[in-house]
């Protein structure tokens, strides 16, 4: 098991070898034919331009290293949607990787409870995500739940509001944390892309 720290890197902040290890880290999680490195990096970047949320819920990402490379990731991005209580600043849990060759080690548990402390810490009342149904149990021990909103995007350009189109690619949507009542019923406009 990698004792590495996890370490919190600021979106606003990031180092042009950061960005590069970041997108480098993805490529090999999530590869697609066409996508570039140089693709990805500049998705790294954009992340400083998210202006939700307060200044202590600005973009950050958690990483794990191990010599010069990053090899364990998770980002956190301020998004403040409309639910049935008015706008919320949720931290959207997005892009969670650790490297192949170390999958097993508990680096992702590592960086995702790393983003869950912040809602611990009161920094965000509650984490938003979507994963897979091959994925959500490893989130449900963290404590995590499904939730069953409508979710929507009422800003897509191809929007309806009598037939909206559900805007994650993930079948499962999850709230951090699990237990707590408190999570608004009914629909939950993103407003926005997914996550």
């Amino acid at each position: 098991m990698t004792d590495h720290a996890v370490e919190c890197l600021w979106a606003d902040a990031l180092t042009e070898p950061d960005v590069r290890r970041l997108a480098e880290l993805h490529h090999r999680v999530w590869p697609k034919p066409g996508r570039t490195v140089e693709e990805l990096m500049a998705r790294v970047r954009a992340l400083a331009e998210i202006r939700d949320g307060s200044e202590d819920q600005r973009p950050r990402l958690f990483v794990i290293r191990l010599s010069d490379r990053i090899i364990a990731r998770a980002t956190t991005l301020p998004r403040t949607i409309e639910t049935s209580r008015g706008p919320l600043t949720v931290a959207g849990l997005a892009a969670v990787a650790a490297a192949p060759e170390h999958r097993g080690e508990g680096l992702g548990k590592r960086v995702v409870r790393a983003v869950f402390d912040l809602v611990d810490q009161g920094v965000f009342e509650w984490s938003l995500f979507q994963t897979s149904h091959a994925v959500k149990q490893f989130y449900e021990k963290l404590g995590a739940r499904v939730i069953d909103n409508e979710i929507i995007n009422s800003m897509a350009a191809d929007y309806c509001e009598s037939h909206p189109t559900h805007p994650m690619w993930d079948d499962v949507a999850m709230v951090y944390p699990g237990g707590r009542s408190g999570w608004p019923m009914g629909r939950i406009d993103l407003r926005g892309a997914a996550w």
